[in-house]
């Protein structure tokens, strides 16, 4: 005559907790994928607001004087126009990526000024590039690590690297 042993249940296999924790890591990933996409993008439509609102506080201060002479960080951070989100330490304007990151110059003999963009990451290069479009925006010229961008889309993808550089530069 055969034992029959009851066994109780008294746990999960080690199958069982492998599958699970697969499962919870494919979830992890695409929840963070999706959270730094967000958040590129976020960047990505603050620095578009920030230079329109930098522009026309510029065109505003600036516009009946001819040139803009004396424009700098300090004249801009004086006024309302920068956002409390924009502020950086004494003087300085940040952008998402770096707390000195925007300096704002006169330009070709005080007639243009220039908003510069400092350690932009590469992928914010293309998606900025792309939504400000010399031909179509407001700003005279835009360069991307000092050269001009022309047509758009080639010009972008050849000149955004690893870290950039982007001026943009507006005309009263």
């Amino acid at each position: 005559m055969k034992k029959i042993i009851n066994r109780k249940a008294s746990g999960f296999t080690l199958l069982e907790i492998l599958v699970v924790v697969v499962i919870i890591g494919i979830m992890a990933a695409l929840v963070g994928s999706k959270y730094n996409k967000y958040k590129q993008t976020n960047n990505v439509q603050k620095v578009v607001e920030g230079l329109t609102t930098i522009r026309t506080c510029i065109l505003d201060k600036y516009g009946t004087l001819r040139d803009f002479v004396g424009l700098s960080n300090t004249t801009m951070l004086n006024g309302v126009c920068i956002s409390n989100d924009m502020r950086g330490a004494a003087g300085q304007i940040q952008n998402p990526w770096s707390n000195t990151g925007i300096v704002i110059t006169p330009s070709g003999g005080n007639d243009t000024y220039t908003i510069t963009h400092s350690a932009v990451p590469q992928q914010e290069c293309f998606d900025i590039g792309y939504k400000i479009n010399p031909q179509t925006s407001n700003f005279e010229s835009i360069t991307i690590n000092a050269t001009a961008i022309v047509n758009t889309s080639p010009d972008v993808d050849n000149n955004c690297a690893a870290v950039n550089v982007m001026a943009f530069t507006g005309r009263l």
